[in-house]
């Protein structure tokens, strides 16, 4: 993915004229991205469509180098609430790379995640939300005894303990001896953070999701994945489910073979 270049040092200001009159710079950083051995200046610009309105409808992402007379610039793929960046070495091949992430806004609290490298001063996407949700996929649904039972792909399972959460709530799903009126999903929703944690040589990612019940705001606890990256993509090694109905202890795996 070849950034799209231009020499210094109004570049910034060019790139803001361009986006229209409510751009902006939200945050910049000093390090090194492209391991040209030379402090770069990374900038996280965003443009609103309305001066008072507090959604980024477009974000793009400026690294510059006033010693090779260098302006890159990467258009992300979406806008949003909060936009923030996080810089650090997340490929674990000595430079540091760049963590974009947003609000998306709505009921939902989910983030958009983008990670790049721009090694060479060329940009490669390192970490897609879309692409590892996709990539990742759970299922939640009741079962008899009021639980909730999570899987992943690879079979794994989880139980929700959720006999605490009232007659009201409970009566609309099970019987009076506990097993399930009639067969229900709960929900996996999109993600709700990406967090940079310092791992045995560089940085890795806690991917979060949440899992909601019969509504989207009736959540009953998070998938948290802690994943580094392998050489081609970040991959989880370790899964947790937190829960915050605390009936019983947290969620542990479950095999029910």
């Amino acid at each position: 993915m070849p950034i799209q270049s231009f020499c210094p040092p109004s570049c910034v200001f060019n790139i803001l004229q361009q986006m229209g009159p409510y751009a902006q710079i939200i945050q910049q950083v000093t390090a090194d991205v492209t391991g040209g051995g030379y402090p770069q200046q990374t900038y996280l610009l965003g443009a609103k469509q309305e001066d008072r309105v507090a959604y980024y409808a477009k974000l793009i992402l400026v690294v510059t180098c006033a010693a090779q007379n260098y302006c890159g610039q990467l258009i992300l793929p979406e806008g949003g609430y909060s936009p923030r960046i996080f810089v650090g070495d997340m490929d674990c091949d000595g430079v540091d790379d760049i963590l974009v992430s947003a609000d998306t806004g709505g009921s939902g609290g989910t983030v958009s995640a983008y990670a790049y490298s721009f090694l060479g001063y060329l940009a490669k996407e390192l970490f897609n939300y879309n692409t590892y949700y996709d990539a990742h996929p759970f299922t939640a649904d009741y079962v008899d005894g009021y639980r909730v039972r999570i899987a992943d792909g690879a079979g794994t399972q989880w139980m929700l303990d959720i006999s605490c959460r009232g007659e009201e709530y409970l009566s609309q799903l099970y019987r009076p001896d506990g097993t399930l009126k009639q067969p229900t999903s709960a929900m996996v929703l999109g993600t709700t953070a990406v967090l940079p944690l310092w791992g045995r040589d560089c940085w890795n990612l806690q991917v979060v999701e949440r899992v909601a019940g019969v509504a989207g705001y009736d959540t009953l606890g998070y998938i948290q994945m802690l994943t580094s990256w392998d050489g081609n993509e970040f991959l989880p090694y370790i899964t947790q489910i937190s829960t915050i109905v605390t009936c019983d202890a947290p969620a542990t795996p479950y095999d029910d073979c």
